[in-house]
């Protein structure tokens, strides 16, 4: 009859281990593959103190205009969680109508966000503007096109570089106009597609940029506005969740040291 070691048994059970882990793995990944962010906790940025970040509730935040304006500028509303480097994302936006104010500027998200002076900004201007800011810029551009134009603010912003698109110092756009103007009461579903190298941004199923960018780096994101009331944000999906990530890092962690036992 023959004697099986100790050791036999133990390199048995954690062959066993290798090929089971993997699958749940996999499994916990499936599982938790996409979520959509809880918007509650998320912090409203607001240099010009002109915005109200209203009644958000568990997938849905509003970006309203408070009532006493002393100076409009632009706001943020900046999420509790970063997003990875490469992950895909996608949100619902709606502007509500009013008869006694059908304003025509500027929605938008931002991604990639470090901080209110580094981040990816994807924003919609409803029709074509002229406006000067005053801000003291390189570049002016006073002209906010209608469409929808991806902008890289990197050290710094204006209001006349994220009206026009660029201020020479830090705002610049990396593509756009591109589409017709947004319409009112009307939900637009948009998804950002990061990848190592790219982004990818599409309106309703059609692609609007493919933009070679390496330079990308995770982060929060954000929803905003500039000058435009009544905006409604909803189901803001990040595919994979981040903490699939974490899963993922673990996992490798167990793979591992069961690998260097077995060789042992």
């Amino acid at each position: 009859m023959a004697v099986i070691s100790d050791l036999q048994l133990y390199r048995g059970r954690s062959r066993w281990v290798l090929m089971v882990l993997p699958m749940l793995i996999l499994l916990m990944l499936d599982n938790c593959a996409f979520a959509t962010l809880e918007m509650t906790e998320w912090t409203l940025v607001d240099p010009y103190q002109t915005w109200r970040y209203t009644n958000p509730t568990s997938q849905s935040g509003r970006l309203d205009l408070a009532p006493v304006q002393h100076e409009v500028g632009p706001a943020w509303v900046v999420s509790d969680i970063e997003v990875p480097e490469v992950a895909n994302i996608s949100f619902t936006v709606e502007v509500q109508g009013r008869p006694d104010r059908r304003d025509d500027d500027f929605i938008g998200f931002c991604f990639g966000y470090q901080d209110n002076n580094n981040f990816y900004l994807l924003d919609w201007k409803r029709q074509t503007q002229e406006h000067d800011w005053g801000d003291s810029v390189i570049i002016n551009d006073d002209t906010a096109e209608e469409g929808v134009k991806l902008i890289k603010v990197d050290g710094s912003w204006t209001r006349d570089g994220l009206w026009g698109g660029t201020d020479g110092a830090g705002v610049s756009a990396l593509a756009g106009e591109a589409g017709d103007g947004w319409l009112f009461d009307h939900p637009y579903e948009f998804e950002i597609e990061l990848t190592d190298e790219r982004i990818i941004v599409s309106l309703d199923g059609t692609e609007l940029f493919s933009v070679v960018d390496d330079s990308f780096r995770g982060g929060a994101v954000s929803l905003y506005a500039f000058s435009q009331d009544d905006v409604i944000f909803s189901n803001v999906t990040v595919i994979p969740e981040p903490a699939s990530f974490f899963l993922l890092g673990l996992s490798s962690l167990v793979l591992l040291r069961t690998r260097r036992r077995i060789f042992l």
